[in-house]
């Protein structure tokens, strides 16, 4: 799993993988150069696009696709069964659960992603 910190000079965010944190003590951003040391950072887990289409038949956005980034261990959460976390559509508001049929697909994703890491 990769993740990441936040630059404090651009506020770039900054891709770090495990192999890193156990090579190296630091990382330099990409964007502007500045070294950032691990130890004076939070590691965050890197984010996602999960793409959804809202059922609201009064949504503008009825059937389109949405972008939502979000962190693999949110996604896992809210695809466990009996979940009663929900998505919200940022057009009209409205939240609405994942079917079974999704939870079950983000879970298989999800330790499919999981074991391709740990074979590598």
């Amino acid at each position: 799993m990769d993740y990441f910190i936040d630059c404090d000079r651009c506020h770039t965010a900054v891709r770090v993988t495990p192999l890193d944190t156990r090579q190296h003590r630091s990382k330099i951003c990409d964007n502007c150069g500045a070294e950032l040391v691990f130890a004076n950072h939070e590691l965050q887990e890197w984010r996602i696009l999960v793409v959804f289409r809202c059922h609201n038949p009064k949504c503008a956005a009825l059937e389109k696709p949405q972008e939502l980034p979000i962190t693999r261990t949110a996604l896992r959460k809210m695809s466990q069964p009996g979940s009663e976390d929900k998505f919200m559509c940022s057009t009209c508001r409205e939240q609405f659960p994942l079917s079974d049929q999704e939870k079950a697909n983000n879970l298989r994703m999800l330790d499919e992603e999981e074991a391709r890491a740990k074979a590598s």
